[in-house]
């Protein structure tokens, strides 16, 4: 009941400030990584490299299923 007979305009004023308050850490740590244009590419390349061997049986596995064939 903290905005009860309070105007639209004051919740939504409050409302902001908490956002930004708690969007901030991410904001600082998305600057860090965008600044570093190759740290995404990487990390998803690496991430991809050893999910890859994990998900080509059960991949291989589906394919056959529906009909696609193994690749």
């Amino acid at each position: 009941m903290r905005f009860e007979g309070k105007g639209y305009a004051e919740f939504k004023r409050e409302l902001a400030e908490v956002l930004i308050e708690n969007l901030q850490a991410l904001q600082a740590r998305y600057r860090v990584l965008i600044a570093e244009a190759n740290y995404v590419d990487s990390a998803l390349a690496e991430g991809a490299s050893k999910v890859r061997p994990i998900a080509e049986k059960p991949l291989a596995n589906v394919r056959k299923k529906i009909g696609l064939g193994a690749r």
